[in-house]
């Protein structure tokens, strides 16, 4: 028993935690094989968009990383401990499907392999072999286990800071500067990023001239969030500059900004706003793809919901018609479009 609560320790050190990812790679893996008595240790991370598993780190095999070594999910040693998402051992690699040549080439003869998990789902396998048979006992499995769930929860923190940063600056350089000057507007904008993590993603807004002397607003929000939401967010404000800079209507504009959002196949959808103020004949034309309606105030506080014929969401079947409706914009007025994030509330409808 004392000895098992060493190896436990040895891996489940609290200083671990103000290492860096790399560091605590290797520092966790070099923990690993002394208290397994293992020549070999590595993680490998799912690449779920291809269903291959990727050497990430090493110890005693570090070639397997230098190399760049991919097992397909459920082939092979490391495949199957993912797919199975349970511990899986190998008395003798000799008797055993392995498709990672290096294994052999090493001179393995035994493996004890764990899944990473983090909620419920697997991002890896972390693995450690011997260079003579060994028989990996339950206490084995227990050490391995607890060291694979402190790398999986330093990788998924070091995902989730990476994702946010780059998230961040996408959507800050992706949205407006600054909004544009025009004579008889005044224009304000205002982001805030919701809570904590991963929340930005696909909320968007634009304002800018055409050359007919009219003012367009826009306002979008692309379903998900990271990095993919915000990237879909940026081709779709880039195309709709250029429509209507071509000079379409926003009714040609939003039927090619869906046509535009199916094409590229990523399985997004979004929903979009776009107002058109005519400032010298004192109206505005206001279009929506499922997006919540405008709030026009006008000079004497009178409020009113701009709600043109409902389109459908962008992105969820090519070749839609969307309509759009003129309303009256006189001088003083107000106008206020938002996404679903300022009126939305936990449990109550719209």
């Amino acid at each position: 028993m004392e000895h098992r609560l060493e190896r436990l320790q040895s891996v489940a050190d609290s200083s671990l935690a103000y290492l860096s990812l790399e560091e605590l790679l290797g520092e966790v893996l070099e923990r690993i094989r002394g208290a397994l008595a293992a020549d070999t240790a590595a993680v490998l991370l799912l690449d779920e968009d291809r269903g291959v598993l990727v050497a990430r780190a090493a110890r005693g095999l570090e070639e397997e990383v230098r190399q760049g070594v991919q097992v397909p999910l459920a082939r092979g040693f490391a495949g199957r401990v993912a797919a199975e998402a349970r511990p899986i051992v190998i008395a003798d690699l000799d008797h055993a499907d392995v498709v990672n040549p290096l294994l052999r080439q090493r001179g393995i003869r035994s493996m004890l392999g764990v899944p990473l998990h983090i909620g419920g789902r697997v991002i890896g396998v972390m693995h450690v072999g011997t260079l003579h048979q060994h028989d990996f006992v339950e206490e084995d499995v227990a050490v391995l286990e607890l060291a694979a769930e402190r790398i999986a929860l330093a990788i998924d923190n070091a995902r989730l800071s990476e994702q946010r940063a780059v998230t961040e600056i996408m959507q800050r350089t992706l949205l407006p500067d600054a909004l544009p000057e025009v004579p008889g507007l005044r224009l304000s904008a205002k982001y805030l990023p919701a809570g904590s993590g991963i929340k930005i993603g696909g909320d968007w807004y634009d304002v800018f001239a055409l050359p007919s002397g009219r003012v367009t607003c826009v306002i979008g929000d692309v379903v998900g969030r990271g990095v993919l939401a915000a990237s879909v967010m940026a081709e779709i404000r880039t195309a709709l500059r250029a429509y209507l800079a071509e000079g379409r209507g926003l009714t040609a504009t939003m039927s090619l900004l869906n046509d535009l959002l199916v094409s590229m196949g990523r399985n997004r959808s979004a929903t979009v706003g776009m107002v058109e103020i005519d400032l010298e004949r004192g109206e505005l034309e206001a279009l929506s793809a499922g997006h919540l309606p405008a709030v026009s105030v006008r000079p004497g506080g009178d409020t009113e919901f701009l709600e043109p014929p409902h389109g459908m969401l962008l992105g969820i079947k090519s070749g839609l018609e969307f309509s759009s409706q003129r309303y009256a914009f006189p001088v003083g007025s107000s106008l206020l479009l938002y996404t679903d994030g300022l009126v939305e509330r936990r449990d109550e409808p719209l």
